[in-house]
């Protein structure tokens, strides 16, 4: 399947262009899911907080964008 650009909703890293976020979601993880802290994702329009959630919802692969 071909890639193409997304601006309406969560991007999938197989079907969408989109910047790498991995290291954004290893901190997140490491800082805070494995030690079951509470985090808050608060940014303007499209900077990629569904995105996140989508990515951090997968399976143990979640963190290959």
């Amino acid at each position: 399947m071909t890639k193409k650009f997304n601006v309406t909703g969560v991007c999938i890293p197989e079907k969408h262009y989109m910047a790498d976020i991995s290291t954004k979601l290893n901190i997140v993880i490491a800082q805070y899911i494995e030690k079951g802290s509470y985090f808050v994702i608060s940014r303007a329009r499209q900077y990629g907080k569904t995105t996140m959630l989508y990515l951090l919802s997968r399976p143990p692969q979640r963190t290959t964008c």
